[in-house]
């Protein structure tokens, strides 16, 4: 079983919840339709909160939880258990504010 990334929007909550459901399964990013390398790193984690006004001075605002990877293959590596990645989110919340509403974003680095 593998857990697999969602599309641009998924909610942080969401995807805590399918993690702690499948600690040990895979987790594989996908970006440009394609599976990020096993041996890939999460290099950074940012949060930023947006407050904007549209043309018809519709005001908004939401949240995003940007996930930057760092894209490599390492002999033997397989791909990051959902656990652990669940582990780094949590380590960042303690340092960084992450709503669980806040959309998630994954960069390349």
């Amino acid at each position: 079983m593998s857990v697999h990334s969602f599309s641009i929007g998924c909610k942080l909550g969401h995807l805590l919840d399918i993690l702690t459901a499948a600690t040990d399964a895979p987790l594989i990013f996908r970006y440009d339709g394609r599976p990020v390398k096993a041996g890939y790193h999460v290099t950074e984690m940012k949060a930023g909160q947006f407050s904007a006004l549209d043309c018809g001075a519709n005001p908004e605002a939401w949240s995003e939880i940007f996930v930057q990877l760092w894209d490599i293959d390492v002999d033997g590596r397989t791909h990051m258990p959902a656990g652990k990645f669940s582990a780094i989110i949590r380590k960042v919340s303690d340092h960084v504010q992450l709503e669980p509403s806040a959309n998630l974003k994954s960069v390349m680095a």
